[in-house]
């Protein structure tokens, strides 16, 4: 993950109040990403499948926004998110963000389809994960 320093003014939180849920079965990965998303104010959920996105959710209290790994062993992101949509709980219109090393046209559209609202190719620029994440949540 790159960070940019020029994203945000020092002392900047523009993710401060947002509650987050990263689902990676990388830990490296989602320490990277959880790090940036706690740097700029976030409270951050880890989980390293799909079952517990979904335990997650059911347990609360509200996340803003799902960030999510395609490829899980177990659950995937793609079946999770369809669960995630078909579930018509409170939290069945979560924003759902795919965190995804794989950015070919089949990827992107399995997203969509699934009913994700945004994609993003690791390694992801802080700056941009940032973006995606304040772009959707905001009130």
């Amino acid at each position: 993950m790159e960070r940019r320093s020029a994203a945000s003014p020092a002392g900047s939180r523009p993710l401060a109040q947002r509650r987050v849920l990263l689902a990676d079965d990388s830990a490296y990965n989602r320490r990277a990403v959880a790090a940036y998303l706690r740097e700029a104010g976030a409270s951050v959920v880890e989980v390293d499948h799909g079952e517990a996105v979904l335990q997650a959710l059911r347990a609360g209290p509200a996340f803003d926004v799902v960030l999510m790994d395609l490829n899980m062993p177990g659950r995937g992101g793609l079946d999770t998110s369809r669960a995630i949509r078909g579930s018509h709980e409170a939290w069945s219109a979560t924003p759902i963000i795919a965190l995804t090393a794989h950015s070919d046209t089949p990827a992107v559209q399995g997203a969509r389809e699934a009913g994700m609202n945004g994609f993003l190719v690791k390694p992801v620029e802080g700056a941009r994960l940032c973006e995606a994440v304040a772009r959707l949540t905001a009130p």
